[in-house]
């Protein structure tokens, strides 16, 4: 009789783990920067650094998801600091406070964008990606995940995905595949984003909730606003000897 009860549990157990559809995922967002210093300053270009990394949570469930900022610890700031032949320099880098909200059942989008201190609601509908499948394996997390690739004009994008997390979607608007999107690669590293820790779980009805707090506008408008802000920056700095750091998030 023992004999029986083990094996039950031995065959049950499996598929209790396989069919946890909910949780939350941390992920390590990490984007090349781009450095644009002015004529003559070139000399202090190992002063900048080259990456930044910031942390990052999916939650979600079978219906929805929201990727958001993980929450800073007091005092926690992304900041550095150096000095060069009399020069100092000091970077405050600070990611917007973005956060993505997914119906996956009719897939409607709401993001809400942060620039110049504002913050903005678009309302879209969730991209579909026309995937390739390569066959390739790795672990992730004690996760087996398949390797797909999409490609554009603008982008090549290679995700890892594990259908041992049987819902679609993955970190900033990435989806479409069989299963949950544990690491992006975008543009050969030019952005990255690897989870770090994955918790299966059932959530609070109050933890995926839509953005709220912003100006609705549509995508071709906050566009608009962010060329006009960004040319009105150019023409005040960028001719003054200050150094200017792009760097591109995804979201």
């Amino acid at each position: 009789m023992m004999k029986q009860v083990i094996l039950t549990l031995a065959i049950i157990y499996p598929f209790l783990v396989m069919g946890q559809n909910s949780g939350e995922i941390t992920y390590k967002e990490t984007i090349k920067v781009e450095i644009e210093l002015p004529e003559g300053m070139e000399q202090f270009a190992n002063m900048v650094p080259s990456e930044q990394s910031f942390q990052k949570v999916l939650l979600f469930d079978a219906t929805q998801n929201l990727y958001k900022d993980a929450e800073k610890k007091n005092g926690e700031e992304n900041e550095t600091s150096s000095e060069e032949d009399g020069v100092q320099m000091k970077i405050a880098f600070s990611s917007p406070d973005n956060q993505l909200y997914c119906n996956t059942e009719n897939g409607r989008t709401l993001e809400r964008r942060s620039f110049m201190e504002k913050k903005f609601l678009i309302e879209g509908k969730a991209k579909r990606y026309k995937w390739e499948m390569t066959g390739e394996q790795k672990n992730i997390l004690d996760y087996t995940c398949q390797k797909a690739i999409y490609k554009d004009t603008s982008q090549t994008v290679v995700a890892w995905y594990t259908s041992q997390i049987p819902v679609s979607a993955g970190p900033s608007a990435y989806a479409g595949l069989p299963g949950m999107i544990l690491e992006l690669d975008i543009n050969e590293g030019s952005q990255l984003i690897t989870a770090t820790k994955v918790a299966l779980k059932v959530l609070d009805k109050e933890s995926i909730t839509k953005p709220k707090k912003g100006k609705k506008v549509s995508e071709e408008e906050f566009n608009a606003i962010v060329d006009q802000k960004t040319k009105e920056m150019q023409e005040e700095y960028g001719g003054s000897g200050n150094v200017i750091i792009k760097t591109t998030i995804s979201n």
